[in-house]
């Protein structure tokens, strides 16, 4: 923008005039003096590192972390100084009025920004020249890094919203979790040393200790062996290195394996914060995923590729069979139709799905394939995903899906004819585009059929469809969950009972479909921030902005990469989402109360809910699944009163634009 000051028009980044800045309030002067005595930017460390914690790989800023150039007010590289404006202003410096939120990020480095830039090389005794240059953005990167809450949310939403803090429960004795941060034991986990101690006495153990991509960043790498120290003493207590299983004993007793930085994009934090526990006759199960981690690879030809063959061979001939008996007079067919289209009206719309169907099967998918590693975020709850249409969709099969380790479809215990469901599943989203509205291991496939609009574009009502036509009997009606506990006593009316089962049908489907894409948000994020531009325009503007936007993250535009602080909160919010999904999975006991509630819990709710007359009385799907939403928000007790009705928000956005607005 043009300004006036005194006189001169000045291309500035902010300034009222010259010498005219507001000073940091004695609150915010506090909070920078607070980091600048308890977060340091020691030389040693930050000389040693190669590219920002915090910052994205934006090439201008790149080049300036690299020291190959320096941002003044002569540049006009607008991403790099936009992006360092954000970090100044989201630790409480004042760089002018300006911008679309006039609070100084407008994209331009001007007098203000200069100041800006001064003050911060002040409080880290950095010459202060007012140049952003290679010294000032490595020591801007790490303490922004370490800044949870930004100035502009200060006070009013807690920091434990922007980041997953309680540890991991249950699980194998070989994996020992952690809070956030901690290198303390609790109960659960000196149970569990207890019980290694005694099944392993006088065998070797390696101790292999992890820290999340946020505890690195927060906490330096020193977390991972003192967890590994923590163990080593209880097993030291346990006296497990005196023969017993293992006699004489071996020696040494305990290797120490400290891998701090080997969780690089990987989403599921908790799982992360541990010591897994290797006997000498066993294999590490935690892949290593360190900054530049494969996490794409192509099929084995040996080993993988067969596997696949001969599961697209056979989803080619079920929907062979299936084609055979989608004719006119073939009762099969009919009863198909109806069980998962409502009626026979729509044999024509789907004979012409499935044989794009088949020929994609037969044609793209034996070429357009991938393996996706276990540092794949999104092989962390999928099998196998697709992306893109036609000639250029892509399948990526994860680890799950060649070991054959997954329990879904329940109707099928053959390990052959599961690979082949998974990979008949994907082809529909890359032969016509079909969403999941409904797996059908879920509850609401057996709903769909009322709704055939949404039918016909949803995965499992196809696949179910041929498996059940191919001669698998238990496909031929839509799975009906028989998990959820609803006291008969207090909703003894039939028709109630299954408006209950449709109502957490629906709300569990919102929760997975919001939990995807924030998932698939998560990976994007992380992806675009490594690689310098932005991977994924799809989960960029349809999943990303909006959410910024709901969750009021200050950005200098829609443009701009993502920061890790978005990295971090993206996985937060992942995981909140997660646990309400859990909750609202099959298994839901469900009671009458004079008041609706959904029995609480930290982090994640309780499978106990309580139903009013109110929500019997209600007769549309879209009215049961908006009144049991923020209940089960509320129920979730990692997610602060402040924010309920911004998830509450964002859950119905993105609904609204990534999944059909359904149901209507």
């Amino acid at each position: 923008m043009k300004l006036q000051v005194k006189g001169r028009g000045h291309k500035t980044g902010g300034a009222k005039g010259v010498g005219h800045r507001t000073p940091l309030s004695s609150q915010s002067h506090q909070r920078l003096m607070h980091q600048v005595i308890h977060t340091g930017c020691d030389p040693a460390l930050l000389g040693s590192r190669a590219e920002p914690v915090f910052f994205p790989k934006d090439r201008g800023l790149m080049n300036v972390y690299r020291g190959i150039s320096t941002l003044t007010q002569s540049q006009t590289k607008k991403d790099s100084v936009g992006l360092i404006q954000q970090a100044l202003v989201d630790l409480g410096f004042d760089i002018g009025h300006w911008g679309p939120r006039k609070d100084g990020v407008d994209r331009e480095y001007g007098p203000d920004t200069e100041s800006g830039v001064r003050a911060f090389q002040n409080t880290r005794s950095i010459t202060p020249t007012g140049v952003m240059n290679q010294d000032t953005l490595k020591c801007l990167d790490e303490i922004r890094s370490k800044r949870l809450v930004p100035e502009h949310q200060q006070g009013a939403i807690p920091a434990s919203e922007f980041q997953i803090n309680s540890a991991q429960t249950g699980g194998r004795d070989e994996d020992l979790f952690f809070d956030r941060g901690s290198h303390l034991l609790n109960i659960e986990t000196f149970l569990k040393i207890a019980r290694l101690a005694k099944a392993h006495k006088g065998c070797q153990l390696t101790l292999e200790g992890y820290q999340s991509e946020d505890e690195v960043r927060a906490f330096g790498s020193q977390l991972a062996t003192q967890r590994i120290q923590q163990v080593e003493r209880s097993l030291q207590l346990l006296q497990h290195q005196t023969p017993g299983k293992c006699d004489p004993a071996d020696s040494p007793a305990r290797i120490a394996r400290p891998l701090p930085n080997v969780s690089s994009g990987v989403s599921s934090y908790r799982q992360r914060r541990k010591v897994e526990v290797v006997p000498k006759t066993a294999r590490s199960t935690t892949a290593p995923c360190p900054p530049g981690a494969v996490r794409i690879q192509p099929l084995d030809a040996l080993t993988e590729k067969p596997v696949l063959e001969k599961s697209l061979d056979q989803a080619r001939d079920f929907i062979t069979l299936a084609l055979g008996k989608l004719v006119r007079g073939h009762q099969d067919g009919n009863d198909a139709l109806k069980a998962y289209f409502g009626s026979t009206r729509h044999r024509r719309k789907v004979r012409k799905n499935l044989t794009i169907w088949r020929s994609h099967v037969d044609g793209t998918m034996r070429n357009n394939h991938q393996k996706g590693t276990a540092c794949l975020s999104s092989c962390r709850t999928a099998i196998a995903f697709n992306s893109g249409l036609g000639s250029h969709a892509m399948m990526t099969l994860c680890a799950r899906y060649f070991a054959g380790t997954f329990s879904i479809p329940q109707e099928l215990s053959n390990k052959q004819k599961k690979q082949a469901f998974v990979v008949l599943h994907e082809a529909g989203h890359g032969s016509i585009g079909t969403e999941d509205f409904g797996y059908g291991h879920r509850r609401l496939v057996a709903f769909l059929a009322s709704q055939p609009n949404l039918a016909l574009k949803n995965t499992d009502s196809y696949t179910r469809l041929v498996f059940c036509l191919s001669g698998h009997q238990s496909f031929c009606a839509p799975r009906m969950s028989a998990n959820d506990v609803i006291d008969t006593t207090q909703i003894s009316r039939a028709d109630d009972q299954h408006d209950v089962r449709r109502g957490l049908a629906w709300l569990e489907s919102w929760l997975q479909w919001v939990g995807q894409d924030v998932s698939g948000a998560y990976r994007t994020l992380e992806k675009s921030r490594r690689n310098g531009s932005w991977s994924n325009t799809y989960y960029q503007h349809r999943v990303f902005i909006p959410f910024a936007r709901v969750f009021d993250l200050h950005r200098p535009n829609t443009r701009a990469l993502p920061t890790f602080a978005e990295q971090r909160y993206m996985a937060a919010v992942l995981d909140r989402y997660l646990l309400m999904r859990r909750a609202a999975s099959e298994g839901v006991h469900v009671s009458k109360g004079s008041q609706m509630q959904w029995a609480s819990g930290s982090p994640g709710p309780q499978k106990r809910l309580v139903v009013d007359s109110a929500y019997l009385k209600l007769t549309r799907d879209r009215k049961r699944v908006e009144r049991l939403l923020p209940f089960i928000i509320a129920a979730t007790g990692s997610i602060d009163t402040n924010m309920r009705a911004k998830y509450e928000a964002f859950t119905k956005k993105d609904v609204k634009r990534n999944w059909d607005n359904a149901p209507r």
